[in-house]
């Protein structure tokens, strides 16, 4: 990731410079020779956004006390990454969830991570916080492919989130380790009863027949009553 990458190596005698050392044709700074014998060095090159992404080529050219000169290129030793991870693909299911719902939260990332991202459920700062009781549970990771790794966590609604619309933070770290931290609002916790208020009746004492009643409801509900 972004940051000072140090490269150390062994030369099989002495030279008579220090070596010139380029990372995908860039020079690295801070050269320095560690051991005289076997001759070793360490470099250091700093690693940015603007630098190529993908497997980095590093080039060292030695010249011997001979006068001997040896370009050596060394490909596929490490990888340059310095873009964050993204999070796609995020659902909850249920989006209104009770005391004791247990939530199922889906989502996919776009390469392979360091380790399985935390989810946790409430305001950021408050999931941070109280990361053990807030965090959801790990289910499943599915690799479909290098850039869709699909991931399934479960979470129980407990007595300690706020009600009303419940953000759920996601973090992860890809393999050159820059994190990511989003939060989705996506989710709405209501451990309330509704409550019925202003109940009538067309008639009362009410005869034979057809009668209607109206009430009204505290909130939104997801069927009709009965």
């Amino acid at each position: 990731k972004a940051g000072s990458l140090t490269i150390f190596f062994t030369v099989s005698e002495t030279l008579e410079s220090y070596p010139i050392i380029k990372i995908n044709n860039q020079l690295t700074t801070n050269n320095s020779q560690l051991t005289t014998y076997p001759p070793s060095y360490l470099a250091t090159y700093e690693v940015t956004a603007r630098d190529q992404q993908g497997s980095a080529v590093i080039e060292i050219q030695t010249i011997d006390l001979a006068g001997n000169t040896n370009p050596q290129q060394f490909n596929n030793i490490f990888k340059i990454d310095t873009v964050q991870s993204s999070i796609s693909n995020v659902d909850v299911q249920p989006r209104y969830a009770k005391l004791g719902t247990i939530i199922q939260i889906d989502f996919s990332a776009d390469e392979n991570l360091l380790v399985n991202p935390k989810v946790t459920v409430g305001l950021p700062s408050e999931a941070l916080a109280k990361e053990g009781e807030r965090r959801a549970g790990f289910i499943s990771k599915t690799s479909l492919s290098d850039q869709r790794i699909d991931y399934q966590y479960a979470y129980t609604v407990g007595t300690t989130e706020a009600e009303g619309s419940t953000p759920i933070t996601i973090e992860q770290t890809d393999l050159a380790g820059n994190t990511t931290m989003n939060t989705y609002n996506i989710l709405t916790i209501d451990r309330t009863q509704p409550a019925i208020s202003n109940l009538s009746y067309s008639a009362n004492p009410a005869k034979a027949g057809e009668i209607t009643v109206g009430f009204k409801v505290s909130e939104p509900l997801k069927e009709m009553p009965r």
